[in-house]
């Protein structure tokens, strides 16, 4: 463990005492106190009523929760996502799940936490093509107007991403004309050579659906090169699209997003956090399933 490893501390902790499953007091009105501060967009938002709930029913299992989320971003080898990486993933999870208040929820802690708002941006028009329009009309019930009182600053640092990554809108781009329809032979050929390049192989849907309805294929295709903005890093697009996948125990989705990840440079460790971060939610399924799909691909990733 390295000196930065050994004084690391997360932004999660509150002090719980981990041998006593009940909440003293004073743990309480900590824990309270910090997600009001950390998650309600202000005191009547109400967006945090499950740790009340989980405090008062189930106060040994809430402080696994805890001590568990903790520890999923503490560095190896010097390695580790932003400790609110995670909640620009939740962010496109949420839209993609059309939880509104969760989307707000997480929204306003990635703020707090140094968050520009060019990168929550760039990370809802990402999770437009995951939640369309369910997601996108579920996000603006709450979030509409916290974006529009959020005014666009370019001081905003935004977060400390790690060494190398970088915003590149044109980090998915294969070739294709994105000002036309017609999808033409030597498009398909680029298309196909794109898919070769990260995945080492072109599924079966892009030559069958070329054949079947060529326009719609690249219309679609369009919308995904076109949606990466100018301010998120590259490196994240693959990591929203795992963690979404790995919570919903997708393994083809997984796979792909875990290949694009390794092909931008992603280090295994963040491929680990990630799926971490997708366990909060579906707890040992989730690693099971993501070992059992990606198991050799993540033990031979540098």
């Amino acid at each position: 463990m390295t000196n930065d490893e050994g004084n690391w501390r997360s932004f999660l902790d509150t002090g719980l005492d981990w041998k006593k499953a009940a909440f003293s007091p004073e743990e309480k009105l900590t824990l309270l106190n910090w997600y009001r501060e950390n998650h309600e967009q202000n005191e009547t938002s109400h967006l945090s009523k499950f740790p009340a709930f989980m405090i008062e029913h189930d106060p040994s299992g809430f402080k696994g929760y805890r001590r568990y989320m903790i520890e999923i971003d503490r560095p190896r080898d010097g390695v580790s996502l932003p400790q609110a990486a995670h909640l620009l993933m939740f962010t496109y999870s949420y839209i993609a799940l059309a939880n509104e208040k969760g989307t707000l929820y997480v929204i306003v802690n990635a703020r707090k936490l140094g968050a520009s708002r060019g990168e929550v941006i760039d990370t809802i028009k990402l999770a437009a093509l995951a939640g369309g329009p369910l997601g996108m009309n579920a996000a603006a019930e709450l979030t509409d107007s916290y974006l529009r009182e959020w005014p666009e600053n370019s001081d905003e640092r935004g977060l400390a991403w790690p060494e190398g990554w970088s915003a590149n809108p044109d980090a998915l781009r294969s070739g294709i004309d994105l000002e036309t329809n017609t999808l033409t032979a030597s498009e398909l050929d680029s298309l196909k050579a794109w898919y070769r390049r990260i995945h080492g192989a072109v599924p079966s849907h892009v030559e069958a659906l070329a054949r079947l309805h060529p326009t719609a294929l690249k219309t679609q295709r369009i919308r995904l090169e076109r949606a990466l903005g100018p301010t998120l890093p590259a490196q994240m697009v693959p990591l929203l699209m795992l963690q979404l996948a790995a919570l919903r125990l997708w393994p083809k989705p997984m796979l792909r997003a875990a290949q694009l990840a390794k092909a931008l440079g992603v280090r295994r460790h963040h491929i680990v956090e990630t799926l971490f971060w997708a366990g909060t939610y579906a707890d040992e399924m989730v690693m099971e399933t993501a070992f059992d799909t990606l198991g050799d691909l993540i033990q031979g990733w540098e």
